[in-house]
């Protein structure tokens, strides 16, 4: 073999070499653009999932946002509907106090004016029995002077017939029986003290004279 045929085979053999990686640079080529092909479709994908799923968080974030201020509605509602049935329970405890004092207020005040009614009564009642007693007492010291007075008039009366008739016997002449005069009790009284005077004379020895 000549030096014409080894350069003819080395040429084929460097062209052969170099279709062959033309071939392979081409398949390389094509897939590495059908790699870059998926990859982009990946990656399309992958970005329309995300962007459902960002659309689906928007969503959920949204409902859960409404949900949240639904609930937080819902909530100020409740507080709102307690806070009014306190206020409610408030001003009825507020309106029966102030009714239990006005009917405390207005019991106080029947009290006080049936106790001032039965004080005034109890006061009159009294009043009169002290009347009673009083007008009893004084018709029963009216009596006594009376029957004093009847007595004392009698004993006067008494008294001047006994010393009518000492002053008879000591004088000898007859017995007389001494007028008995009815006098008043004042009368009586300074009659009677002037002639206890006489008859005290009469026991001491004096001589009366007629």
């Amino acid at each position: 073999m000549g030096l014409a045929e080894d350069t003819k085979n080395l040429a084929e053999d460097i062209l052969a070499s170099y279709d062959l990686r033309v071939k392979e640079i081409r398949k390389l080529e094509k897939d590495t653009q059908s790699m870059l092909k998926e990859f982009q479709g990946e990656q399309k994908d992958m970005a329309a999932e995300l962007k459902k799923t960002f659309k689906q968080a928007e969503v959920d974030r949204l409902k859960a946002e409404a949900d949240r201020i639904k609930a937080f509605g819902s909530l100020k509602d409740e507080i709102q509907a307690e806070q009014a049935k306190r206020n409610k329970e408030v001003a009825d405890l507020l309106e029966k106090f102030a009714k239990d004092h006005e009917d405390m207020s207005a019991e106080l005040r029947r009290t006080l004016e049936q106790g001032e009614a039965d004080r005034i009564k109890a006061s009159g009642s009294l009043k009169n029995e002290i009347q009673a007693e009083q007008a009893k007492r004084n018709k029963e010291v009216a009596d006594l002077l009376k029957e004093l007075n009847t007595e004392r008039e009698k004993m006067s009366a008494s008294w001047q017939s006994l010393n009518a008739a000492m002053a008879k016997r000591r004088s000898g002449k007859p017995t007389v029986e001494a007028e008995v005069k009815v006098r008043s009790v004042k009368k009586a009284i300074e009659e009677e003290t002037k002639e206890d005077k006489v008859s005290s004379g009469i026991g001491l020895g004096e001589k009366e004279y007629v």
